[in-house]
């Protein structure tokens, strides 16, 4: 009797490991299947951003500025706000030109409340932070935020892409061809949300970081010690300050890329170098793409 209550315990633990092996298994396959869905989510609500600038391109003639910059009727408004009404968001664009009537500064978010809402048409869901509107303390507000920037070439200083400080760029003037030309990507938020705002923000003093990035930007990041760069696509961290001067993506291995024919992209962090011959809207650069 002896033994076989101990076959019959040992038995009973050989059952609870397979049943413990099984529920990992289990656990990895559907935390697996969840990440595959966000990222398609994420994919989705970039394709529909980039579908509304095309429509944009088919009534205005131009795709919109990067930034808005001073001087301008609505300063640092960023290209996220200008595609609103093709998004079915006709609304919120018309609250946005009221508040700005209101108040031309875009800080003063008494009389700009858009200033402080989520967008989740402008966020990844893989990125929890962007579906709500946290506190930035270095700027004492809070921010709604975006997963997505504009690309505006390989380096600020080059303006060679689509989108940088007051662009007004036409189909026209993208001479390497709307398939073979960058719109935008993903980049997450800085730590702190200094930087990534969907709508309006100053970046380094043209926009860039909060609302467009570059394939081969050097150092924009006033808040960080990191190094003249350049800072190719590349995987960053959501602790790292300096990981906001480069697109970048919570997913394993890459992110997705729009261009400018509407079409989107899960690029691959090894294949870094291609981005930056499709960065450029007029570079004739011969470089395959992936």
């Amino acid at each position: 009797m002896t033994r076989r209550r101990a076959y019959t315990l040992v038995e009973l633990l050989v059952a609870i490991a397979i049943i413990g092996v099984l529920l990992a298994l289990l656990l990895s396959a559907v935390q697996a299947a969840r990440g595959a869905a966000r990222r398609v989510a994420c994919a989705n609500n970039l394709r529909q951003t980039v579908l509304a600038a095309t429509v944009l391109v088919d009534a205005r003639r131009a795709l919109p500025a990067g930034t808005l910059l001073a001087g301008t009727p609505q300063p640092w408004r960023g290209w996220l706000v200008t595609l609103l009404p093709y998004l079915e968001r006709g609304a919120v664009a018309a609250a946005v030109d009221a508040e700005y009537r209101a108040s031309p500064d875009p800080f003063d978010v008494v009389a700009h409340p858009w200033f402080t809402k989520p967008m989740p048409e402008f966020s990844c869901p893989d990125d929890g932070r962007c579906l709500d509107a946290p506190f930035a303390p270095n700027w004492g507000v809070n921010a709604g935020l975006t997963s997505y920037m504009g690309c505006l070439g390989s380096d600020s200083a080059l303006r060679d892409g689509v989108l940088f400080g007051n662009s007004a760029i036409r189909l026209a003037d993208v001479t390497d061809g709307t398939s073979r030309t960058l719109l935008c990507g993903e980049r997450p938020p800085s730590p702190q949300f200094d930087w990534g705002w969907w709508y309006a923000g100053v970046g380094n003093g043209a926009g860039e970081l909060d609302h467009t990035v570059g394939t081969l930007s050097h150092d924009s990041n006033m808040y960080g010690d990191c190094g003249p760069g350049p800072y190719p696509f590349q995987p960053g961290d959501l602790r790292d300050e300096c990981a906001t001067n480069h697109f970048w993506s919570t997913h394993p291995g890459g992110g997705h890329f729009a261009r400018v024919d509407g079409s989107v992209r899960f690029h691959t962090y090894d294949g870094a170098a291609v981005l930056v011959p499709l960065s450029t809207r007029a570079g004739a650069e011969s470089a395959a793409d992936d």
